[in-house]
């Protein structure tokens, strides 16, 4: 919505009108004096006469015929005669609404700048602002209707939706762009330490589902659930650390200088001696065999023999190789301990 102007605009009524009425005609062919009006634009008009002055807003002009609204910029409506001067004026309510260099500035309707615009202190767009050359900014630009701007410069503050290409976006608190990593893409750190001080938390997953963190003395891995952690290499699974039982899987040996495993009585409940171990050592076959995951010869007992003597020595897992038997060989060692024992007495009684 913008105010009209021409210069040279004055004419006389062509006929009488009175204070409730909302058209004007003019002087035969003087209509042509004043703005041609398109959409919302408007142009304002005066009427003075004996100390008598009334504003009008011209909203739309038919050759010599003025759709108007009456009595506007605080003067009121009176009834005229034919004759009475016409003029358009310039007036405070239009005056109003320009922007004034020293003060906030509040535009309620399209701003169009095609050279540049410079906001020093405040300002406040409702509608589309847009700006084909430079802007400097150095107070606050409030927008709450598109904005398109083709050249920035920002020591102040912009608040509602910017749009357009930064042609001097490449630098950052004085950093290049590409100093910084992006989120959005795979991106790489070409140089220097990426460091995470005591206790602060790397988180992964779209829940942030892991966390890995130093505690100053200790490196953990969280898991926020019961996930597993696997070790991949080449996009084989080499390691897993299964995080609901707490078990390890491992593709390879297990290699140690020495074991321990924990044995302490004051750990266990329902401690029984084996009985009939050398019948159940009888059961089992020991048996040389090679892996089929690795084609490695090995020597063992088989989970199916075994769990016909100590079922509860044997469990079906998930494992790397997917679901199969595994064996506590522990539970041999038991065995074994026992028969000796039998066969030893067995020698004692003959």
């Amino acid at each position: 919505m913008s105010a009209l102007f021409t210069n040279g605009a004055t004419t006389s009524l062509a006929s009488n009108i009175l204070s409730t009425e909302t058209t004007l005609v003019v002087a035969t062919n003087t209509g042509s004096k004043f703005p041609s009006i398109t959409g919302s634009d408007y142009f304002t008009i005066t009427l003075e006469k004996s100390g008598v002055v009334e504003h009008m807003k011209c909203t739309a002009r038919t050759g010599d015929t003025l759709t108007v609204v009456r009595g506007v910029d605080g003067s009121t409506p009176v009834d005229w005669n034919a004759g009475d001067p016409v003029e358009l004026r310039l007036i405070s309510m239009v005056l109003d609404n320009f922007a004034q260099v020293d003060s906030p500035v509040a535009f309620q309707d399209d701003v169009s700048v095609a050279g540049t615009l410079t906001v020093t202190g405040a300002a406040s767009l409702s509608s589309t602002l847009t700006v084909s050359a430079a802007t400097s900014l150095g107070g606050t630009l409030t927008v709450t209707g598109a904005t398109s701007v083709s050249d920035l410069t920002a020591s102040g503050t912009i608040t509602g939706t910017l749009s357009g290409t930064a042609s001097n976006a490449d630098a950052l608190d004085n950093l290049d762009s590409t100093q910084f990593l992006r989120s959005d893409v795979t991106d790489h750190k070409t140089a220097g330490d990426l460091i995470f001080y005591d206790n602060v938390k790397l988180a992964l997953g779209t829940s942030s589902d892991c966390y890995f963190s130093w505690t100053g003395s200790a490196l953990g891995l969280e898991s926020a659930t019961t996930h597993i952690f696997d070790i991949i290499q080449n996009g084989s699974l080499r390691f897993r650390f299964d995080g609901a039982p707490g078990d390890f899987h491992a593709a390879g040996d297990v290699i140690a200088v020495s074991n321990f495993t924990s044995s302490d009585p004051a750990l266990k409940d329902n401690i029984t001696t084996l009985t009939g171990a050398v019948d159940r050592i009888r059961a089992l076959r020991g048996v040389g065999f090679t892996w089929k995951s690795n084609d490695r010869p090995s020597y063992g007992v088989l989970s199916t023999d075994v769990r016909e003597v100590l079922p509860d020595a044997v469990n079906r897992i998930a494992g790397i190789n997917g679901s199969h038997d595994v064996v506590n060989y522990n539970a041999i060692i038991a065995l074994l301990v026992e028969a000796v024992k039998e066969l030893a007495d067995g020698y004692a009684a003959a």
